[in-house]
């Protein structure tokens, strides 16, 4: 006879154990993190099945807080999380984010105070890649970076004065970044990145010929490791944008000397016709004649529509060929 101890009880209890095992669980309602928050308490198969939660909630209230919170004590073998919570305080976020150890937890995506994440991070220091979303009137320029021993961060992504301010506080392999406000500028996130990461090896960056005119030579001199650049440039009011044809252009990116992969995405034409192979192919090889660059992706707009291409450098003869 089965030990009535063992038995479910209440409907929670039973709902727990129906629950089938998921990999990925996004929870986006109240009825859903009730639901799951019975599972982690009864249910441990499915609750250490689980590897990425998602937590979606706009405006949620306390209590919606204290039961992610509660949730997220119980879920300490999940190696992916996003927490995309909006309109909360920051002292909501350092709340929900209090004295959580999530042992096994490898990337963070969240939309919460930065402040309330660094917190986060003193106790969470193996954690490898995090993403920050624009915060409003966020003030990580203005606060001392904190140190944090043993912090293991290896990829940042986010607006760049908040990934400036969060790549102080590790060495970092990995950065995307992008404009925050109408006023930002890279300057200060390539300071820190030629300080603090000097073995950047992927960079991609959102440009602004108007904000930043020479961004292209300061990445050349701040992370000249790289081994993959990104770089997808926008136009604000009919704003100019960056010489690509010229020479140099060519001087500095033949300066990288460890890259092997190129990716450009522009609102300009970069050749004239559009479209034309080539005149992307002369491009191409002006831009990489030698060395050891084996891949360049181009995007770029004109009047008659929008244009892609793969270039690829044949290995036994060096000649690029578009895919």
């Amino acid at each position: 006879m089965l030990d009535s101890r063992l038995m479910p009880h209440t409907r929670a209890q039973i709902l727990a154990l129906l629950v089938p095992r998921q990999p990925i669980v996004c929870i986006k309602n109240t009825n859903e993190l009730r639901t799951y928050n019975a599972v982690a308490l009864y249910n441990a198969v499915v609750k250490d099945s689980v590897a990425c939660l998602q937590l979606r909630f706009v405006k949620p209230s306390t209590q919606t807080l204290a039961d992610t919170h509660r949730l997220l004590s119980r879920m300490d073998l999940i190696d992916t999380l996003v927490l995309d919570i909006s309109a909360t305080t920051q002292r909501q976020a350092s709340a929900l984010l209090r004295c959580l150890r999530l042992p096994a937890l490898d990337l963070l995506s969240t939309s919460l105070s930065h402040k309330a994440v660094i917190e986060f991070l003193k106790n969470n220091v193996q954690l490898r890649t995090l993403v920050i979303s624009d915060i409003a009137a966020c003030k990580c320029s203005l606060l001392p970076p904190p140190q944090i021993p043993g912090l293991r961060l290896h990829e940042l992504s986010g607006p760049s004065s908040c990934v400036a301010h969060f790549a102080k506080m590790s060495s970092i392999d990995r950065v995307t970044a992008r404009y925050s406000d109408c006023n930002d500028s890279l300057c200060v996130l390539l300071k820190v990145l030629a300080f603090s990461s000097p073995q950047l090896v992927y960079l991609s960056l959102e440009i602004c010929v108007n904000r930043d005119p020479d961004v292209l030579a300061t990445v050349v001199q701040s992370t000249p490791n790289l081994s993959e650049l990104a770089l997808i440039e926008k136009v604000f009011d009919f704003q100019h944008v960056f010489p690509w044809s010229s020479e140099n252009t060519s001087r500095l990116l033949s300066r990288l000397k460890k890259l092997r992969r190129f990716t450009l995405s522009t609102p300009a034409p970069l050749v004239l016709p559009p479209g034309n192979s080539t005149a992307e192919k002369k491009l191409v090889s002006r831009w990489f004649p030698y060395g050891d660059v084996n891949a360049v992706d181009i995007s770029y707009h004109a009047d008659q529509g929008s244009y892609r291409s793969v270039w690829v450098r044949r290995a036994f003869n060096g000649e690029w060929v578009c895919l």
